[in-house]
Parts: structure tokens; C-alpha cells; sequence
């Protein structure tokens, strides 16, 4: 499904009649998003993800999408909340943090879920893969030990949002595994 085609998507609601959609698309790359590929960004993270919020309103279905931690600047001491203003400091945060807003004007009982740094074991793209994967081919890697993360582990976030769609929870919603690690100690471990 091509989720910055309107016509699709009202194809695919028709077709399917689903009691809710729940939209894993997006462009992940973030330094890519910098550079050549902004516009790529916003298409699937701004445009497709306000098409849904549209579609879902219409239809009258619930609307899952993600967000990410990205939104924040990350000069806070503490953990951040829900309520914390957003300060994006590159494109993919940007995108993502005009997206929550524009899905939240034109569907308020959209549910929006904020994570970060997550891992799983279909994933070949996720941190913990690549240092999994360097150290088999015995290569060196950088990492930050500077910078705390809460990693999240897919099948717990997975069970999670499904919870709170069913609970008819809808709004901002951060949700991670619990603890906090800098990267370089969640590569060591």
C-alpha cells in the first residue's frame, strides 16, 4: 500500500473493512533525510501518515502510527513526558514531530506512540544487528557513550501498542522497555 495515495487507501479500507490501521510505514534513515533524501522523508513521514489520519477519521476506524524520541533535542537531564515541548534537531525528527501534530488536528482519536532504539529478530537494520554482525566479522565499531537510550524490544512494544488500541487509548504515548543505557554499554552488553 502506497500510503501517500489517498485513492489507494480508500481502495485498500474498502476492500479489507479493518477495525483499525496500523501504520508501521516510514522513511528510518535520518542521516540520509538530511541530504538527498528530505523530500522522501516527509512524503512517508508527514503526507502518508496525514492520509491515514484522514482516512481513518472518514471511515470512522481506529489510527496506530509511530513517532519517535527524535522530536526532543535531548538537553533534557531527565527522562521526557508526553506534555514536553518538541525540538527537533534534524529533518526525520521534524517530519515526525509535524506528522503527530497534523494527525492530532485531523484525527483526535488517533493514538501516536513515541519510541526509540528498538531491536527485534526479524530486523537486519537495528543497532544491536549490526553490532552483532561486526563483531562475527570481527570489525570495529564506534559508538556513543554519551547519549542514554531505553532500548525497546519489538515483540514488547508490538503486544504493548496493541493493548492500548484495544484499551481505545488514543493521543501521545511514549513507550519503551524500562531502564535507561548509554550505547556503547547496550553494544558491550
Amino acid at each position: 500500500l502506497d500510503i501517500t495515495n489517498r485513492d489507494q487507501i480508500d481502495r485498500v479500507i474498502r476492500e479489507i473493512n479493518p477495525w483499525a490501521i496500523i501504520n508501521t510505514a516510514g522513511f528510518v534513515k535520518v542521516d540520509d533525510a538530511e541530504t538527498c533524501s528530505t523530500e522522501e522523508c516527509f512524503l512517508s513521514n508527514l503526507k502518508g501518515p496525514a492520509l491515514l489520519a484522514e482516512a481513518s477519521r472518514n471511515h470512522g476506524i481506529r489510527l496506530l502510527t509511530f513517532s519517535t524520541d527524535l522530536v526532543f533535542d535531548g538537553r533534557k537531564s531527565s527522562p521526557y513526558v508526553e506534555t514536553d515541548p518538541v525540538a527537533p534537531l534534524n529533518m526525520y525528527g521534524k517530519s515526525k514531530a509535524k506528522a503527530e501534530q497534523k494527525i492530532q488536528a485531523i484525527d483526535p482519536d488517533a493514538l501516536i506512540i513515541r519510541t526509540s532504539s528498538f531491536f527485534g529478530p526479524w530486523d537486519q537494520y537495528n543497532f544491536a544487528y549490526q553490532v552483532l554482525k561486526n563483531l562475527k566479522e570481527q570489525k570495529e565499531m564506534t559508538v556513543a557513550d554519551d547519549v542514554f537510550i531505553s532500548p525497546t524490544y519489538v515483540p514488547d512494544l508490538v503486544n504493548e501498542c496493541l493493548d492500548l488500541l484495544l484499551d481505545n487509548e488514543s493521543g501521545i504515548i511514549h513507550l519503551t522497555n524500562h531502564g535507561t543505557i548509554t550505547w556503547a554499554d547496550f553494544a558491550r552488553k
